[in-house]
């Protein structure tokens, strides 16, 4: 009984938001019934460690979940600014370039700069639909590119 209360504990001090409801249950669950069919010290203690990197992973979960927001955020907070980009992000955030750029990536399945340049063709499309008076040139100017040219060749990619 003090093992499952021990278990139950270390699973609600994590912000879980990687796991739905009934996922988190199945692993209390699963290591509940280790705990409660050990019959010796060592099976308790292998259902503790079991526990322990059950929450470890859960935890790097919610990190992962947080910082790929984190990234996100600023993005979409900075991507208006033609100085804006990948190393930009990465020193705003406070992190290693090349950590945060393969990070995004394989969380994504593409890179921070694609994703930079989204923003900004999909912010450009809103600007073309809703105020078709405005120049290209100044449309590239508000969506973060310096050069009407750049911004084409972007827009066409998208």
């Amino acid at each position: 009984m003090l093992m499952n209360r021990l278990l139950s504990e270390m699973f609600s001090q994590l912000s879980v938001s990687v796991l739905n409801g009934a996922e988190l249950a199945a692993q209390c669950n699963r290591l509940a019934l280790l705990l409660n069919t050990a019959t010796k010290s060592s099976d308790y203690f292998s259902a503790l460690e079991e526990a322990a990197d059950v929450c470890c992973a859960l935890r790097q979960n919610d990190t992962n979940a947080n910082l790929l927001n984190r990234i996100i955020d600023c993005v979409d907070a900075g991507f208006t600014d033609s100085d804006f980009n990948v190393t930009r992000v990465a020193e705003i955030l406070g992190m290693n370039l090349s950590y945060i750029s393969e990070y995004f990536t394989v969380q994504n399945g593409f890179g921070l700069l694609e994703y930079i340049n989204r923003c900004r063709v999909n912010r450009a499309k809103e600007l073309l639909q809703n105020e078709p008076s405005l120049s290209i040139a100044t449309i590239a100017k508000q969506v973060g590119f310096d050069y009407p040219n750049s911004f084409i060749r972007i827009f066409k990619k998208f």
